[in-house]
């Protein structure tokens, strides 16, 4: 069965190069009944734009984001209530019962001294951020969990510890201060939550195929207090260096029909590969909603468009719906994660195989 699982996920991403050029059309506002819907929601962002260069949005950042409301303070504070950590092993684990049964003794398998291999010492380390600069990079908060996230480039370093982040060279000199992402949208001009929130779960990449960064993080206030849809923000860098301006794109998460709830959109990951920014995230549902897990979610993000800055790039998604073409049903489907390719070498030609 899983074997299977993973050929019928496998057709998702063949399907990518037919799907780019066409598919089923949405505005990123409308509101599709996604249960009674077959195959991918093919859905343009919001908005678009371009950013002034990070070097100058990390000293100014205080001035264009404005301080954290007390209503998303609150939010942030009920999410740590109800996920407390460390988290209790019964809470992890409720059926858990240690077995009474006896496991074979294992032989230690003997080594000779020429196959004991060392691993090299690290070519350099340095203290980064820690939660505490979530204060410092003006959000006035710290956060549970912290949310580390970083890569590495040929020159820089760039980190996220939840929603600020900070630029770096390979001998660890902090080239920024610490920043939020939504001060890239804001230098934009933005309106919206892209450019005034900062809710945290960042990804940064680096895209050694095209030598950029990606950058993203989530909006998810509406969504749990069932107000409206759940955001996405992207930041891809104009050129190699991190320090400069960044093509923004908003994409609004799909959502029920008006009166049915809406999906909280979970734990997005991304995945950088030659023919998309693939991306995975969960999909849980508040208010009316009918499913409390509602499904996992399976992102193609047209990567060459992105590239460009060009604001008709597409996000193709699968997840709330009926089984698309490729025959996976996403509501029976839970943590699948993005694979992101390291090394300059593409993965091979799959199709057909």
């Amino acid at each position: 069965m899983r074997t299977l699982l993973w050929v019928k996920l496998l057709g998702l991403i063949i399907a990518v190069g037919l799907i780019f050029g066409g598919g089923q059309q949405a505005p990123a506002s409308s509101k599709n009944k996604n249960s009674e819907r077959r195959g991918p929601l093919v859905i343009r962002p919001a908005q678009s734009g371009v950013s002034k260069p990070a070097w100058w949005v990390a000293q100014h950042s205080k001035e264009l984001v404005p301080p954290m409301s007390e209503a998303e303070r609150k939010l942030h504070e009920e999410l740590m209530r109800i996920l407390p950590l460390p988290v209790p092993r019964e809470k992890l684990r409720p059926n858990y019962k240690p077995s009474s049964t006896m496991l074979p003794t294992r032989v230690p398998l003997a080594l000779s001294p020429q196959s004991v291999i060392t691993a090299p010492p690290p070519g350099g380390s340095f203290e980064g951020l820690n939660n505490y600069d979530n204060i410092l990079g003006g959000i006035g908060l710290q956060f549970v969990p912290p949310d580390v996230n970083g890569d590495v480039g040929p020159n820089h370093y760039v980190e996220f510890v939840n929603t600020v982040m900070r630029v770096y060279d390979k001998n660890g000199n902090p080239l920024s201060a610490p920043f939020p992402l939504s001060a890239l949208f804001a230098s934009a001009g933005f309106p919206g939550p892209c450019a005034t929130n900062n809710d945290g779960d960042p990804i940064v990449l680096y895209d050694q195929f095209a030598d950029r960064w990606f950058l993203s993080q989530f909006y998810i206030q509406d969504a749990l207090n069932n107000t409206g849809p759940s955001h996405h923000c992207i930041a891809i860098s104009q050129t190699g260096d991190p320090l400069g301006s960044y093509y923004l794109y908003d994409f609004v998460w799909p959502d029920f029909p008006a009166g049915s709830g809406h999906i909280f959109m979970d734990y997005p990951h991304h995945a950088i590969w030659p023919n998309a920014y693939w991306m995975t995230a969960h999909q849980f549902g508040v208010g009316a909603a009918p499913c409390g897990y509602c499904a996992q979610a399976v992102v193609a993000l047209e990567r060459n468009k992105m590239l460009a800055g060009d604001p008709t790039a597409q996000m193709v998604y699968f997840g709330v719906m009926n089984p698309p073409p490729s025959g996976v049903d996403l509501t029976t489907v839970a943590g699948v994660l993005a694979a992101d390719i390291e090394g300059p070498t593409p993965i091979p030609n799959i199709a057909g195989h």
